[in-house]
């Protein structure tokens, strides 16, 4: 996923990231810790558009309402910024 490899950075930054692999595990671990300030999503996830989904469920919840979102492209292209 997008996330992973992010996830060393985050520590660096004194953080402490959860990593959930599909949107019930992201739901179950967030129902079970304290709120997140900032949930970082896979577009995708397993299916097309499922982080999408993710995010809505995440705004619609009121005690998650706060978290900041940042939603990351599921692709593993390089390209060169043209």
């Amino acid at each position: 996923t997008p996330v992973e490899p992010v996830l060393p950075l985050l520590c660096g930054w004194q953080m402490q990231p959860v990593h959930a692999k599909t949107q019930a595990q992201a739901l179950q671990l967030m129902q079970h810790h304290k709120p997140f300030d900032l949930v970082m999503l896979d577009a995708h996830l397993d299916q097309p558009d499922e982080g999408f989904a993710l995010a809505e469920q995440i705004k619609a919840h009121p005690q998650w309402q706060q978290a900041r979102l940042l939603m990351l492209p599921s692709t593993t292209e390089v390209g060169n910024g043209r």
